[in-house]
């Protein structure tokens, strides 16, 4: 995000009381690796989360029919990417049944499962699809009179399906006192179904962590209603991985379900399952495919998330490019001193392509 330490001369952010950091709803899901899902039809189905799937039951034949024990397929794989392995076959003893969808992207399983074959093979699974992306994340660095928390609220209530994670920054962190407009304010949003996380900066990690629980603490007494943590200003730096897994752990300890940091750049693999999603790009204009690719195709794409701003215009066909990649598209064209101090005029067209 744009970093707290830079922005807090600016007064108009002052006058609103907003700080410049960079950010219990049901449909966010901590990190998994991905796996793919195998047949459906004929058999087991392949490993879903962390568990592997089972294998597909033997089909008994009728009175005269070939024998009954024909072999179930095995169970999915538990491994990133893994392809869970098909059903059983419908007849002959020890026939194959079909196989598990082959996983090409994060997340995906096997679009159509195959089918047991009457000889002694089944059906071969479908190939992965890459599924939709879970939603968006919305530096919502503005105050709760501002017309883009209602707005918000609208476009999450058109998309019901669409994970909306909103980061409320009332002074670069929960500020000198509780604030009655932001109590209101993080109930509406809550109770529109979006998730709503709180902006804590971390310093790259060089914040001790008893300063970061007190921030969180006082988040917690002043403002019920909130899902989560927002770090700001994340490390990249190999060796600092336990300083985040430790701040998610105390979220978690509150009851609190979601943590997202924010590197705003790529990061190493290790930093993986710290924080439940990790921001791998906060720069103006769209990324690359090729910054969204490589060694995160090993993960679910959960577990990271896109804020790229000063792009003018939307521009469906990157989401479509991005979606299989990352699990968290935000952009607008906001700029530079502060491009989180509004909502893009077409943020409804970017939550209706993630629908």
């Amino acid at each position: 995000m744009i970093r707290a330490t830079k922005l807090v001369a600016l007064a108009v952010v002052c006058a609103v009381c907003v700080g410049e950091g960079c950010s219990s709803s049901a449909d966010d899901t901590p990190y998994v690796p991905a796996v793919a899902t195998g047949g459906a039809s004929g058999g087991g189905t392949g490993g879903a989360g962390p568990t592997a799937g089972s294998g597909g039951a033997s089909v008994e034949e009728d009175a005269g029919g070939v024998d009954a024990n024909a072999t179930g397929g095995s169970s999915g794989n538990h491994s990133a990417p893994g392809g869970g392995t098909g059903g059983g076959a419908a007849d002959d003893t020890g026939a194959t049944g079909g196989s598990g969808g082959n996983h090409s992207a994060p997340g995906g399983g096997g679009a159509s499962g195959g089918t047991g074959g009457d000889s002694a093979t089944g059906g071969t699974g479908g190939s992965s699809s890459s599924s939709a992306a879970s939603g968006t994340i919305v530096p919502l660095y503005t105050y709760p009179s501002d017309p883009t928390w209602a707005r918000i609220i609208d476009v999450k209530q058109a998309h019901p399906q669409v994970t909306i994670r909103a980061i409320i920054n009332p002074d670069s962190g929960p500020g000198p006192s509780r604030n009655p407009s932001y109590v209101t304010g993080v109930a509406n949003l809550h109770a529109a179904g979006i998730v709503v996380l709180a902006y804590v900066t971390t310093s790259y990690a060089s914040k001790s962590a008893s300063a970061v629980h007190a921030e969180i603490d006082t988040y917690h007494d002043w403002y019920p209603g909130l899902d989560g943590v927002f770090f700001d200003e994340m490390s990249s730096t190999p060796g600092d991985e336990a300083y985040y897994s430790g701040l998610t752990q105390y979220v978690k300890g509150l009851g609190y379900t979601v943590t997202v940091g924010n590197p705003g750049t790529d990061t190493a693999p290790g930093y993986v399952g710290t924080v439940d999603t990790l921001l791998i790009y906060e720069s103006d204009g769209e990324p690359s495919s090729s910054t969204l690719e490589g060694w995160h195709d090993n993960y679910d794409k959960s577990n990271f998330g896109i804020i790229p701003y000063a792009v003018p215009s939307f521009d469906a066909a990157f989401v479509q490019t991005a979606r299989p990649q990352v699990g968290f598209i935000y952009v607008t064209n906001d700029d530079l001193p502060n491009p989180w101090d509004s909502l893009p005029p077409y943020f409804e067209d970017l939550v209706a392509a993630l629908d």
